[in-house]
């Protein structure tokens, strides 16, 4: 019961700080969005679409300004030539562009018809955000995709005007079919076995595999953390889990109860949150799109090697605890009773 306590707390104080940064950073997708054309063409002002078609960002030299309108002409995003970047808090299209689908109410008073309301992000003249012309704007398959064929959505323009001169910024919006995920799982379900043996060959070895994955989940998530621009990031939430499956697991390693939890029960609580995690990843496995700093090939083996571990160290974990709890048993049922005289 101690054990679901803290699992469920863990899980609770997860799903509370991720509520505003969750839906903001990239993550593995069908969809690629690529620049076409930069009409005129410039070379003061180089764009990016980042994450497959999360983000539109622009990079302006010094000396150099830009201006991106919003949805509605009012003025959005200002690049001075010193490099400073500002947004119009006045502006509908800025709340709009804080979620990827965007928002369902604007802050009461943003109308974008007055003054703009400056405010300061970036001093390095390099700036990104959620642009919805760049993107599809639902989680449901375009209808007119069908097929196991790269297919075009649509092109885009967005218009930006760079030292004065108005320029237009075209692309075209692809999606693309997802990969056959059998592959990885069978990976994953390699490593079950591997953990297995190893287990039966040397049960001690069973912390120092939860460790390593750990560490090795957790260093997917900065990965992942690294591919969003940074004036998008937010904590990387999900890097928490591999952080407790980590000390769980070297705890349970080093054979070392605390606040009344024995070492199996370390390791169950450490093979929990690396299978709850790979579960979480899984999208990996499948998307062609994977923003990370990672090559995509490596991230989808690393994630499912390290969601295939967290089953068996769960599973054997388990096993371990029921062990022990039956052996406590049986030695109470053999334990001669005392002599009453």
């Amino acid at each position: 019961m101690r054990l679901f306590l803290i699992v469920l707390a863990t899980t609770g104080f997860i799903a509370g700080t991720a509520a505003p940064a969750m839906a903001d950073p990239a993550g593995p997708t069908n969809y690629e969005s690529t620049i076409v054309a930069v009409e005129p063409s410039s070379t003061v002002a180089t764009f990016e679409v980042v994450g497959g078609d999360a983000f539109l960002e622009v990079t302006v030299a010094l000396g150099h300004t830009l201006e991106v309108p919003g949805y509605f002409r009012e003025p959005y995003i200002r690049v001075d030539a010193d490099g400073t970047v500002w947004v119009n808090e006045d502006s509908k299209t800025l709340y709009e562009n804080e979620e990827r689908y965007g928002v369902d109410e604007l802050p009461a008073g943003v109308d974008g018809v007055g003054e703009p309301q400056w405010r300061q992000v970036a001093d390095n003249g390099v700036y990104a955000w959620h642009d919805h012309r760049v993107h599809w704007m639902s989680r449901d398959v375009p209808p007119a995709v069908a097929g196991s064929t790269r297919q075009l959505v649509f092109p885009w323009r967005v218009p930006v005007t760079i030292d004065g001169i108005e320029t237009i910024i075209t692309g075209d919006l692809v999606w693309l079919p997802s990969q056959n995920a059998w592959p990885m799982l069978v990976i994953g379900a390699s490593i079950i076995v591997v953990v297995a043996l190893l287990w039966r060959w040397r049960p001690s070895l069973l912390g120092v595999v939860a460790v390593t994955m750990a560490i090795t989940a957790g260093a997917v998530v900065i990965a992942e953390h690294l591919a969003t621009p940074a004036a998008a990031r937010g904590f990387p939430v999900w890097v928490v889990f591999p952080a407790v499956a980590a000390i769980a697991a070297a705890l349970g390693a080093a054979r070392r109860s605390i606040a009344g939890f024995s070492p199996d029960y370390l390791l169950l609580l450490s093979g929990l949150m690396l299978a709850t995690w790979g579960f979480a990843m899984s999208d990996v496995l499948s998307k062609p799109i994977i923003p990370s700093a990672l090559p995509s090939d490596l991230q989808r083996i690393l994630v499912a090697s390290i969601g295939g571990a967290g089953m068996a160290i769960t599973l054997l974990a388990v096993i371990a605890v029921l062990g022990a709890t039956d052996h406590g048993e049986s030695a109470r049922r053999t334990e001669p009773e005392a002599n009453p005289t």
